[in-house]
């Protein structure tokens, strides 16, 4: 990439659904990762439920695909 867009403003506020919002500080590109996410599982439940998605249900859904899975042996 040339230098120029390398030092491009970022995005700081980024819609997820009609009811919901985010903005960030940080690394620009985990947050598009996070709010593709975020995205994905709105349109998934709007599919599904005809009713926009809780945004407690969203944030259960996002903390439980980022924990890491251990190995839990007997």
């Amino acid at each position: 990439r040339a230098p120029s867009e390398l030092s491009a403003h970022q995005k700081k506020i980024m819609f997820i659904d009609d009811h919901i919002g985010v903005s960030i500080a940080g690394l620009a590109s985990d947050a598009r990762i996070l709010s593709r996410f975020m995205r994905t599982e709105c349109i998934n439940h709007q599919y599904g439920y005809d009713k926009p998605m809780p945004v407690t249900r969203l944030m259960d859904h996002v903390s439980n695909s980022k924990k890491k899975k251990k190995a839990i042996f007997l």
